[in-house]
């Protein structure tokens, strides 16, 4: 699609894509599409997903979700030209979730008497028992300081105390009073998922030498997407991490594969 000057040829091209690889389409475009959330902060559970993206699917006249990823995948959808709309949607149902008055179903009353470690190793001020989740848009790890946000029929919702979607609602009276202080338990052992950004020289088997890295770690890899621009690799890779301090130790030993420029969590 790069190489060929013609519309036309460029056009056919897309066409033998979508009807031989459709399979493939779909699950590259889905990859393209979590990609680009991931970099504008869009956080939107899975099972929302389709309805998030409804007027974009229906303004390109796509007959379902994976009808649009395909679409995505073969490059008959470009993401940069949508990705503004969605970020304004975004951003416009975030404020309407705030504004909204919190209801609270009889099983989840609070007992401000209360504290107790959930089985995800949080102790959240006033509650005994509650379903928790953790914030997709700064994924907290043990030893980062964490507060507990209260969404409507979701539970409480668990990020980062300097997350920016905390940070920047901070002056909004209704949000703060949604925020419940909250802490880890002393001994956490579970895993958690974070999401490490890797900046780098692009070579070849760059993905082979990272990849062989983190299982000598033992970690395990539960997505990893990439992009090359200019001989440079953008890689956004999630992983399953222990606390803080573990988190560094990866990052430490990622940054040593050669040709590595940065690591960072997302």
């Amino acid at each position: 699609l790069n190489i060929v000057k013609t519309s036309e040829a460029r056009n056919k091209i897309r066409q033998w894509f979508k009807r031989e690889k459709r399979e493939e389409n779909i699950l590259e475009g889905y990859n393209e599409l979590k990609l680009e959330l991931s970099k504008h902060k869009i956080d939107v559970p899975e099972e929302q997903l389709e309805k998030f993206l409804e007027p974009v699917i229906k303004k390109n006249s796509c007959g379902s979700l994976k009808d649009f990823f395909a679409a995505v995948g073969y490059g008959g959808i470009q993401l940069w030209r949508i990705m503004p709309r969605l970020k304004n949607e975004y951003i416009k149902n975030l404020k309407e979730e705030q504004k909204t008055p919190v209801s609270l179903k009889e099983n989840e009353k609070f007992d401000f008497n209360k504290s107790s470690a959930t089985p995800d190793g949080v102790v959240v001020e006033g509650i005994d028992n509650c379903f928790i989740k953790f914030a997709k848009c700064c994924s907290p790890l043990p030893g980062d300081k964490i507060i507990g946000f209260v969404t409507r029929g979701h539970g409480i919702t668990i990020h980062k105390r300097d997350c920016k979607n905390i940070v920047n609602n901070e002056c909004d009276s209704e949000f703060c009073n949604r925020l419940l202080n909250s802490s880890w338990a002393k001994d956490v052992s579970s895993d958690f998922e974070t999401t490490l950004q890797i900046n780098s020289c692009d070579r070849e088997e760059l993905l082979s030498d990272i990849t062989r890295k983190i299982n000598a770690m033992n970690l395990k890899i539960t997505s990893l997407n990439s992009k090359i621009s200019n001989d440079e690799a953008l890689i956004f890779i999630t992983i399953k991490i222990k606390n803080l301090e573990h988190i560094k130790y990866v990052i430490n030993n990622l940054s040593r594969v050669n040709g590595i420029l940065s690591v960072k969590r997302v």
